[in-house]
């Protein structure tokens, strides 16, 4: 963690070096600190990594399945979200795929088709050149 924040800090000292010489120095002093510090993050992965291995090995000599099962889950790195189901507007399940897909599309359609408020039942008139217009002209642009 500390060639981390030391990491951070020559980041900082990159963005408040004033002159090019500054600058150019203070991104030298950073690329190494970066290195050192991917570095060390691959060296800790690598342990973790074999320590997991060898809990899983422990696991299965001594018959603990659970404990195995949880490793090998861990080292796999296969994790996903369990999907949400997917409900009708009753609050009941749906589990036919093309059901769930026309429920979407009601959903999106009631979200997004919003009725505004129309203008065509609104009588006025505007003064354009100094001459009052017409309220048809309003509506279709046409004299």
């Amino acid at each position: 963690m500390d060639k981390i924040q030391e990491g951070r800090n020559k980041k900082a000292a990159i963005n408040t070096s004033r002159t090019r010489a500054e600058k150019a120095k203070a991104q030298a002093e950073y690329t190494e600190v970066n290195k050192q510090v991917k570095r060390s993050i691959r060296t800790d992965k690598r342990k973790y990594v074999g320590d997991l291995a060898t809990t899983a090995e422990k696991a299965a000599k001594e018959g603990n399945m659970r404990q195995l099962y949880d490793t090998t889950k861990k080292l796999s790195g296969n994790h996903r979200k369990p999907e949400r189901p997917v409900k009708s507007k009753e609050g009941k399940v749906i589990t036919n795929i093309e059901e769930q897909r026309d429920r979407w599309v009601e959903h999106f359609k009631e979200l997004l088709n919003i009725i505004r408020n129309s203008y065509d039942g609104l009588n006025c008139k505007i003064v354009h050149g100094g001459q009052l217009t017409d309220s048809f002209e309003i509506k279709t642009g046409v004299r």
